[in-house]
Parts: C-alpha cells; structure tokens; sequence
C-alpha cells in the first residue's frame, strides 16, 4: 500500500498558553527566533526539583517526556524554532540573560509550574573573521531539510567517536523539525553513551549501520545493528532498527519479536507500534493494524509514519476524505515524503478534485523523479482531461522507469486508441496481453477490426 498507482480504465490547548501575541516594548530583536524547550509541572516542588536535576545534567528531553503534563511531552518539551515576539511575557523574561542549555527559574502560568531551555550550540570557527553565521531558515522544507542533514552530521560524528559533535548536531535537527521520532533516540542514546550509561562502542556501532541503511545496504545495516545490541542490551534503539531491516529482508518473525523486546523495555515507542501495525496490515489483520497505528498517534501525535499508514487503511477502504487528512497530516510532519503527496493525489482524484491531485503528483515528481507510480497516475490524470500527448509522455516515463509496470501498457493503448494510432495501440495492447495483464474488453474490442487490417 506504499506505492500506490493507478490504472485508467479502472474505476493544543497548552501550546496556546505557551505563545501569546506581543504586546509591549521587547528588549530583544523582534525577528529573533528561540529554539525553546517547556516542560510543564502542576506541582511546584516538582518543578523546581526538575530544575535542579537540569543544573546537575540531567537530560532536558527525558525528564519533559516522563513529567510534563505539556502536548509537546511526546518530543522531549521540544517546541522548535520559535519566534521571541511571540512568547508571552513570562517567558520572555525569563529567558532574559539565559545561557544556552541552563534551564530558567520556575516560571509559574495558569497552565502550571514551567522551566524552560533555550538550546544552543558552540559555533565552529567561521572561515572569515567576524563574518556573519547563517540564517535560519523561515522555510519549512528548508528547516526539515537542514534537521535531515544535521541528523547525518550526528551519525557521522558519533561513527568518527565525537559524541559532543555528534549532540550539538543532533539539538539542532531537534529545533529544526521537533517533530522528528527517531532524532529523540539518537540524542537520547548520545547523552545517555556521554555519561556512561550506554557503551560508546555500541553507539558508534549503531551510526555505522545507519549510514549503511541510508546507503541501501539492508544486509550489512542489519548486522551491524544486532551487533551493537549484543555490544550493550541496554540500546534498545539498535534492536528497532535492526527488527525494521529484518523485515525488509523477510525475516518477519525475528522482527515481530525484536519489536516487542523494544515495548517491554520501552513501551512508550511509538515507531515500534507503527511496525508491527504494517505487519498485521499485510497480514490482512486491518483493524489490528488500525489499533496499532493509533496507539503509536496516542504516545506521539505528530508522527509521519502513523499518519501515513492510517491514510493507506482509509484510501484501500474507500475512505478518501479520511485518507486525504491523513496524508494531510504525513506531510505537515514531513513535507518530503514522496509516496504521501501521490497517494494525496490518488485521494483527491477519486474526490474529483483533479486540479489539487495534479499538484500532489507534480510535487511527489518533484522530489523523485524516477517515481514510476506518480508518473503513471499524472499520465492517467492527463487522460482523463483530454491532454493525451502528455499523458502518453508521461505512461512511457513512468515505463522508462519500471519496465514492469504493465498498466502504462494498456494506458497506452487507450490513449493510442483515442489518438487513432492504431499501430501503437495494437502494439500495447499486445504487450500487456503477453505479461497476463487483463486488458479492459473495450480496448480488445475496439482494436479488432484494426488488427485485421494489419
């Protein structure tokens, strides 16, 4: 259900709290931005209890993720890059003065008790003297693209053994896009290896394998995570990834059961529901797998790959203005992915909205080009509105790109037939035949007497 294509012929209330329109003479820049971090107590000695255990060390994230009563608990407090002008006042003051990563006095709000972080890095010597750091970017895809990058700097830090590198790299992918699962436990495991509570060797072995997973290498990225599992049982990250390439490679079992080890030791890991939901999904065990789904939304409520798989449930059943806002909501969190904006598509289209569908597939072309199934549903899209030299442009690319794509075959010849190009209608036509596609009876029909004339 995650390359969706399409054959023609077929038929927070806290948050609120938090920000506040400015009112008043700031002493900061206006167009100042925070990369703010709010946990949120009812109980005051809590609170200040949580500060001192800040001020001796202690993980920001952890604690906002087993205390805060705050929605953004989920992502370790984290609210992102926001706005100074757009804090209320409390918040603004307190921040006043406040070095980087030291958290601020209790802040009391009819919210409850608040201690707040402005997250900081040390700046690498810039190439020019006195020349200007960069600007942060307004964009959203710009920030989500610059999380993604920092997020490989981390790896490649921790792989190189320079884990105050690798946790500056990993902060600030956390204030760019807050809403990123797996950069929580990348940090987590960085600060936990920082203070010896986790081996360094097993983290460094870990990165390894991510980056063998970005390179594709399923096999070896596999090995390397169960090694650093065996390295330190105590990295309950590494037996996630690794259960996610097992499955990749058919091991279907050994995964289902690396993903529970992860749920016993940390029933709290959204991305593990997620994996056993797609399970059950391809299993036929659809409101199994919906449950799953959900539950991973319960404990993270931003999370992309929950989104995604509850749009694929909505979008098989027929449920296209369910499957329309949670593909929605997959993008939100990660404008990037590929498969979301065409499925998007696939879901207005069947809504009948043909001018937004065609955006979504544009956009998912956009980012892969060599995406054979948002060729083939442009191309059909094309069809259905009379452009049918582009909608063949676009069936022989998304062929050019998979050349087992048999449908473009039989769009082809429909499209041909409306041509009246006989000749390559026929030709189509006859190579969908020969893989065992069922082509539609009309296109049989109407090319027969045709082929006679051959």
């Amino acid at each position: 259900m995650s390359r969706h294509g399409l054959s023609w012929l077929t038929g927070l209330a806290l948050v609120v709290l938090f920000l506040a329109m400015p009112h008043g003479v700031l002493a900061q820049d206006d167009q100042e931005e925070v990369d703010l971090g709010v946990i949120t107590v009812k109980d005051k000695a809590l609170a200040q209890n949580l500060r001192n255990q800040l001020l001796k060390g202690g993980s920001f994230e952890a604690l906002a993720k087993q205390y805060s009563v705050a929605p953004t608990a989920s992502r370790g407090g984290r609210l992102g890059r926001v706005p100074l002008k757009r804090l209320r006042s409390e918040f603004r003051q307190a921040l006043q003065g406040l070095a980087p990563n030291r958290p601020s006095a209790v802040v009391p709000t009819e919210g409850g008790y608040n201690v707040l972080m402005r997250f900081g890095i040390q700046e690498e010597p810039s190439p020019a003297a006195g020349a200007a750091p960069a600007a942060m970017p307004t964009d959203p895809e710009q920030r989500f693209l610059q999380a993604r990058q920092q997020t490989m700097a981390g790896m490649e830090a921790l792989v190189a053994g320079n884990f105050a590198k690798a946790q500056s790299s990993f902060s600030q992918a956390r204030g760019l896009n807050p809403q990123e699962e797996a950069v929580t436990f990348f940090q987590e495991m960085t600060t936990e290896s920082s203070s010896g509570k986790l081996a360094q060797k097993a983290v460094s072995t870990f990165a390894e394998g991510f980056l063998a997973m970005t390179e594709g290498d399923t096999k070896k990225a596999a090995d390397l995570f169960g090694k650093a599992a065996q390295m330190d049982a105590k990295l309950w990250q590494a037996k996630l990834f690794q259960a996610n390439m097992l499955a990749g490679l058919g091991q279907r079992d050994q995964a289902r059961a690396l993903w529970r080890a992860v749920l016993t030791q940390r029933p709290n890991t959204a991305l593990a529901y997620v994996s056993l939901g797609m399970l059950a999904r391809d299993e036929n065990k659809v409101p199994e797998a919906r449950q799953l789904f959900q539950k991973a939304l319960q404990i993270n409520p931003d999370l992309a790959e929950a989104h995604y798989s509850l749009g694929g449930l909505a979008l098989y059943e027929g449920n296209f203005t369910e499957a329309e806002r949670q593909y929605r909501a997959t993008i939100a969190a990660n404008p990037f992915n590929d498969e979301a904006h065409n499925d998007l598509g696939l879901a207005l289209f069947y809504q009948g909205k043909v001018k937004e569908a065609e955006k979504q597939y544009v956009r998912a072309l956009e980012i892969n080009p060599n995406y054979a199934s948002a060729h083939l549903n442009l191309g059909t899209l094309y069809a259905q509105t009379r452009r049918y030299n582009q909608a063949i442009d676009e069936f022989n690319k998304a062929l050019t790109v998979d050349p087992t794509l048999i449908d473009a075959h039989s769009n082809l010849a429909a499209a041909y037939i409306l041509k009246e190009d006989w000749p390559r209608a026929i030709e189509h036509a006859d190579m969908a035949l020969k893989a065992n596609y069922p082509v539609p009876e009309a296109i049989l029909k109407k090319l027969e007497p045709h082929r006679k004339k051959q």
